[in-house]
């Protein structure tokens, strides 16, 4: 219903961005999967890296966190369940 409008993000940055500024209303994250990489909460700048290093954790934990905390819904689904595929998370947005 909402795929390929401005209520539905996909890229890491758009939704980390989205869930620093509380509008996440559900957030859609993949069962076992993880982005790594770093999330300035003051600035919004995201550095994504290929695997687990010192100073990175899981943007996708990041972002879960970041939605719970305002108010957002969290789910973490099955491959065959993440409403958009080729991605570790999907948001539908609040406005």
């Amino acid at each position: 219903r909402f795929e390929g409008t401005q209520r539905t993000a996909t890229a890491v940055e758009d939704i980390l961005e989205a869930a620093r500024n509380g509008t996440v209303d559900t957030l859609f994250c993949l069962e076992r999967a993880d982005v790594w990489g770093r999330f300035d909460l003051t600035t919004g700048e995201v550095i994504q890296v290929d695997s687990p290093a010192e100073n990175t954790f899981s943007l996708i934990n990041e972002a879960a966190v970041q939605v719970f905390l305002q108010g957002g819904k969290v789910y973490f689904l099955k491959d065959s369940e993440m409403p958009y595929g080729g991605s570790g998370m999907n948001a539908l947005l609040r406005f």
